[in-house]
């Protein structure tokens, strides 16, 4: 994962094959990247709370569900 301090979002690293991730997950028994990115972006604003409160940023950054755009 890669945050963007800016906006308080989490983005995966390059991905082989992105429009397959899901599918590759699934197989794993995995949940969908986006739900896990999700994950990433509310743990990463918690942890800097006070430097996105400085910033005038309420919450974090959720992708839309289902997005698979990486």
């Amino acid at each position: 994962m890669t945050y963007d301090g800016d906006d308080a979002r989490a983005f995966p690293k390059p991905i082989d094959d992105p429009a397959h991730v899901d599918d590759r997950r699934a197989d794993m028994g995995m949940e969908p990247l986006v739900h896990y990115v999700n994950d990433m972006c509310r743990a990463h604003y918690e942890m800097n709370r006070a430097r996105y409160a400085e910033k005038r940023i309420p919450e974090p950054y959720q992708y839309p569900s289902g997005f698979t755009d990486w």
